[in-house]
């Protein structure tokens, strides 16, 4: 909790309302190309850990708003 409000803190209320309705999930599976292109990799999933129990290296727990959990397998 604390690192989400050092990251929140020094942000302009215009900046937050931004990220606010950001949907993360939505972003990721809309640059998946990119991803794929940037990691190397001929396949990337994005899943939410609400609807997944897979996460075998409990990478889940590490995630934040704004800095989601990644996990390379």
């Amino acid at each position: 909790v604390k690192s989400l409000i050092d990251f929140i803190m020094p942000l302009s209320e215009e900046y937050y309302d931004t990220l606010a309705s950001l949907d993360e999930e939505e972003v990721l599976k809309e640059n998946l190309q990119y991803l794929k292109r940037m990691l190397g990799l001929e396949k990337v999933f994005v899943m939410n850990e609400e609807r997944t129990n897979y996460d075998p290296k409990g990478k889940a727990k590490y995630a934040i708003p704004w800095k989601p959990a990644i996990y390379i397998e």
